[in-house]
């Protein structure tokens, strides 16, 4: 069976392989939109403690990931 867009996601996080974590966050992002928001209701939060560094990166991907799925040009 393959790995799911939540297994890939933290397949990558563990191997560290940075230059694809944004790619893989907004694909993930994607995923829990297209499944869980299909009536444009979906609220999106962090339970995860992240380090400052990544943290604008890690957020902005989510924001990019939504305003793709609405319609809208992210800034």
């Amino acid at each position: 069976m393959p790995m799911t867009i939540r297994e890939r996601l933290m397949a990558t996080l563990r191997r560290g392989a940075a230059d694809r974590i944004p790619e893989t966050i907004y694909r993930y992002t994607m995923e829990l939109l297209r499944t869980g928001a299909p009536g444009g209701r979906l609220v999106i939060g962090c339970t995860e403690d992240y380090p400052a560094s990544e943290f604008a990166k890690t957020f902005n991907t989510i924001g990019r990931a939504m305003a793709d799925y609405e319609g809208y040009a992210w800034e």
